[in-house]
């Protein structure tokens, strides 16, 4: 693990303290901690989203620091959105799986009760990555959020922002997310 990356989960560990507990988590790497969640959330969730993504970090290397990253929160709502590091690098799918099986079994672990969320890679040409994704979801119970990549930073919220509340959305909402 890169300094970058050590430092980031140092400054999570820190800042965790302070956090309201019990509310919504994103964690992954470079697509979302690069997307702007706090400009758009503005009044429109019921609950404070924090975001402990770090650039450039594996799935391998999320499992050895979700803890550090995430146990204080005490999330109800997990979003995992890994698979960035892994599409670049040509890592292959059955890696990609296993590795994401072992950060989902530890998120269930630290969380029990916690409704946990996984998320595609957001760009085209990581469909491998994604069937694998996929796969964990089913393995493990747990929700795989359908987005389709090179969707704007709008529509990618809008989509997201579905799950960032207590009421279900409305028809509207419910079908209108794409435009």
């Amino acid at each position: 693990m890169n300094a970058k990356i050590s430092e980031k989960v140092k400054f999570y560990k820190e800042f965790n303290e302070l956090a309201v507990k019990g509310e919504i988590a994103v964690f992954g790497s470079t697509y979302s901690a690069e997307f702007p969640f706090y400009e758009l959330i503005q009044g429109r969730a019921d609950y404070a989203v924090y975001n402990r993504s770090i650039e450039d970090l594996s799935i391998a290397e999320a499992v050895d620091v979700a803890e550090d990253c995430l146990k204080e929160l005490h999330p109800q709502k997990l979003f995992l959105c890994f698979g960035d590091e892994e599409a670049n690098k040509n890592i292959s799918a059955d890696k990609v799986y296993a590795d994401y099986i072992a950060l989902v079994k530890k998120c269930k672990a630290m969380f029990n009760g916690s409704k946990i969320y996984l998320l595609p890679v957001m760009r085209a040409g990581a469909e491998n990555i994604n069937s694998a994704v996929r796969k964990v979801a089913e393995a493990e119970g747990v929700r795989f959020v359908t987005v389709a990549p090179e969707r704007t930073y709008r529509d990618i919220f809008n989509r997201l922002n579905t799950f960032f509340r207590n009421n279900a959305p409305g028809f509207s909402e419910a079908f209108g997310v794409y435009k």
